[in-house]
């Protein structure tokens, strides 16, 4: 089992990726009275084959995740909303200036107030380069279509 703990707001609580034979899952490290567990978050955070890296807000509100990975490793990043029910949202792409073809995308970090994602991105070892964008318009507009405001009655 290979962990990568990511801080949470809540000191007893991590975000990992577990190794389970070949695939690796988003799961929560939880330790309390000197013990832990793992436990996958499953769908539809986790899809089938592998699932790297993460970035989780200190707010535990949204993760940005590495997500249809290719056996070459080329992947795009996505986002998901953590739900009024504790549950996550069904992880979407965070849109073509991002995604803009076949790269291998990991280390995402997004700043303290929001504002831009710092990510890796590139086709080879030799041309891969830290890529930022302003990230605040596009968290908005995609927590708004996660959760669209409710019809008044």
């Amino acid at each position: 089992m290979e962990l990568r703990p990511e801080s949470f707001k809540r000191a007893n609580l991590k975000l990992s990726a577990l190794k389970d034979g070949i695939t690796y899952a988003f799961s929560i490290l939880t330790v309390a009275d000197g013990k832990q567990s793992v436990k996958s978050l499953g769908r539809p955070v986790n899809e089938d084959g592998f699932n790297g890296d993460f970035f989780v807000s200190p707010d535990e509100s949204f993760m940005v995740v590495s997500a249809k990975e290719t056996k070459t490793f080329e992947c795009g990043l996505y986002i998901t909303f953590r739900g009024p029910n504790g549950t996550w949202t069904t992880p979407v792409s965070l849109g073509p200036k991002i995604n803009d073809g076949f790269a291998h995308r990991w280390g995402q970090s997004v700043t303290p107030d929001n504002k831009y994602l710092f990510y890796t991105c590139g086709t080879s070892p030799k041309d891969c380069a830290i890529c930022w964008v302003r990230f605040d318009t596009v968290l908005a507009q995609l927590k708004h279509a996660a959760f669209p405001p409710q019809g008044r009655s």
